[in-house]
Order: C-alpha cells, then sequence, then structure tokens
C-alpha cells in the first residue's frame, strides 16, 4: 500500500471533526500559538480549545518534542494523527491524555481513522500562554469587564497577561 500524504490526513480529519463541528465551534487551520513560534494543523475552537497535530508518513518527528510543549500550554484536548508508519512512535512520544489517530489505507485506496487512542482532558495548560493567544484590545476588553483595575495605555500583551 501506498504512504499515506499529509492532505490526506487532514482531509479525513476535517470529515471526522463534522459531526463535533456544532453550531458556535470554528475550524481554523494553522493556528499559530507561543507567539508565532508552532503552528497546530487544525484548532476546533468552541466550549472546548482543540487542537490536531498532522505527521504524515513522510513527516519525522524532529519537531514534535518543542511542539507538545508549545501545544500542552494552551489547548482543553489534544490529538496526534499519523498514517501507520508513526503510529508506534506517536504513542510512545505524546503525553498519555493526547489521543491518537491513525489514518489506514482501505483496500479501495482511500483513507479512514481509527481512534487509537481517545484523547483527555489537559492538565497542563498555562493561564498566560492562554491569555496570549488574544489580541491586544480583547485583552484590555475582558480587563475593564471583569473591573481587574486600570490598564496602562501603552501596555503590551505580555503586561496585560
Amino acid at each position: 500500500m501506498a504512504p499515506i500524504r499529509e492532505a490526506e490526513l487532514r482531509a479525513e480529519v476535517r470529515l471526522w471533526l463534522t459531526p463535533r463541528a456544532t453550531a458556535g465551534t470554528c475550524l481554523v487551520e494553522e493556528f499559530a500559538v507561543d507567539r508565532g513560534s508552532a503552528r497546530i494543523d487544525v484548532a476546533l475552537i468552541g466550549s472546548q480549545f482543540e487542537a490536531f497535530e498532522i505527521k504524515s508518513d513522510f513527516d519525522t518527528f524532529a519537531r514534535l518534542a518543542t511542539q507538545i510543549h508549545a501545544f500542552n500550554r494552551v489547548f482543553d484536548r489534544l490529538w496526534v494523527i499519523t498514517g501507520p508508519i508513526h503510529s508506534e512512535s506517536a504513542l510512545r512520544v505524546v503525553p498519555r491524555w493526547w489521543g491518537v489517530l491513525v489514518g489506514r489505507r482501505r483496500m479501495d485506496g482511500d483513507v479512514q481513522l481509527e481512534e487509537v487512542r481517545p484523547a483527555t482532558e489537559n492538565p497542563a495548560k498555562d493561564a498566560l500562554s492562554l491569555a496570549m493567544l488574544l489580541w491586544r484590545d480583547e485583552a484590555v476588553k475582558l480587563i475593564a469587564d471583569n473591573g481587574l483595575g486600570p490598564v496602562a495605555k501603552r501596555a503590551t500583551r505580555f503586561e496585560l497577561g
């Protein structure tokens, strides 16, 4: 069977997310975190902040350790999606609370996702990292709306966090 490409896994993730993407949720691709130093492939933003990192059969895990650190600080639930070549490595490398989805090629050539391990609640979120996702104006409004004190006119997002 042919190796599974990133585009095939991405398309399957979108299909897998269709029932979860209800009113009030937003699917965002290439969502930047950690001041833009890391990008998650797909984020589902709603009452939960869920993220999906894709590692095709052609990818390596070279950057994954750094990505895990950045992603763990902001997302409620995380998943890694791999082809069969990286499935065992994914189970060993990502934290136990990350979910693992494996794309497998069917006899007709199409790819189908199999849930190997469900994602559970992230125990490692960081409030400052979450706050840094806000635009400055959004942070100022939240501070004002919650009576958290005056805001210096030139305060940076970091200072507001």
